[in-house]
């Protein structure tokens, strides 16, 4: 399967006064043709950062892309001139933000919003432009389209403004669909229609998408594959049925293990990851989630481990870590 996406050894810092930040750390990954990319991870391990960066969107300063190549359409998009990338984003690739009613503009209709990509990036007439808008609502479910083409997005409820988001990102029929946490803000039901929304919608167009997230209970129902990030750095990625089944990172385990179960016992409570994320000004050498990690080795604290295929795994299971932790798992299980 051909790669859509190649990030290599994507570095991304913020500087603040004097110091500097690294907030992204030689990240590189690939994204194929058609599949589903889950990204996860806490807030502040890179997740967004990085995707910001390599689409140009990252505001400069205070922040800075150090180094890296990103591969798309045999171009890097790296070092586009900014008029080129604009003609990617929205044409090539479409980007669902996380909150609607900030990155709509709220004096702008619906109607013109979703017109403005067909116009610039399909060069169709206004009114081409309205009456595909008009079957784009319909398409992500929004009922009364053409009434609802002249309405602001303050008339629309949070999931419907969502829609509208969506229906913006897959307007030109983008190749690679980016997805940044757009279900956080909704309550349960209206996240599962917005993910079923994008499951079909991914089928019917042939999209590639990279889901962006911290609940993995999402990446788990959709995602094909699955990176998890922390501080920065990439500590795990593989198929998602490798990473959910049998994790070798510890920092993948702990999300796991704070995920809600049925058969907890009632009133039983979940599990807390100890501790906090490190400071970006002042990260801890070696492994940045050693601190926090029950099963850290003194070679944890000192030297990051790179990625490398986990032994007796598919060969695109890969992890950071200097400890068995399936060994290590094994002798705290009781007997």
């Amino acid at each position: 399967m051909a790669a859509l996406l190649e990030v290599e050894d994507l570095t991304v810092s913020f500087a603040r006064g004097g110091e500097v930040a690294r907030v992204v750390s030689g990240v590189s990954y690939t994204v194929e043709q058609g599949e589903t990319l889950g990204i996860v991870g806490e807030s502040g391990s890179g997740k967004s950062v990085h995707v910001l960066a390599m689409l140009g969107l990252l505001p400069s300063p205070p922040g800075d892309v150090e180094a890296g190549r990103v591969w798309f359409g045999g171009r890097d998009l790296l070092r586009l001139p900014p008029s080129s990338l604009r003609d990617v984003r929205g044409g090539q690739i479409g980007l669902v933000f996380q909150d609607p009613m900030t990155a709509l503009n709220p004096v702008l209709t619906i109607g013109r919003q979703i017109g403005d990509g067909l116009t610039r990036h399909r060069r169709l007439s206004r009114r081409a432009a309205r009456a595909r808008a008009a079957e784009l609502l319909a398409m992500v479910g929004i009922a009364q389209p053409e009434r609802r083409l002249d309405q602001f997005p303050h008339e629309f409820s949070g999931g419907m403004r969502q829609r509208v988001m969506i229906a913006i990102a897959i307007a030109c029929e983008p190749a690679l669909l980016i997805a940044d946490e757009p279900t956080t803000a909704l309550d349960v039901t209206v996240q599962g229609q917005i993910l079923d929304l994008l499951g079909t919608l991914k089928q019917r167009l042939g999209m590639t998408m990279i889901w962006i997230t911290h609940d993995m209970g999402v990446i788990a129902a959709i995602a094909d594959r699955v990176q998890v990030m922390y501080a920065g750095h990439v500590m795990e990625r593989g198929p998602a049925r490798a990473v959910f089944h049998d994790p070798r990172n510890a920092y993948t385990w702990s999300l796991l293990r704070a995920l809600p179960h049925a058969e907890r016992a009632p009133g039983g409570r979940l599990l807390q990851i100890p501790g906090q994320p490190p400071d970006p000004f002042n990260p801890p050498p070696g492994d940045p989630f050693a601190p926090r990690n029950p099963f850290a080795t003194q070679r944890c604290f000192r030297e990051m481990p790179p990625l490398r295929p986990v032994p007796g795994g598919p060969p695109d299971h890969l992890a950071a870590a200097w400890y068995d932790l399936p060994s290590l798992l094994a002798e705290k299980a009781p007997a």
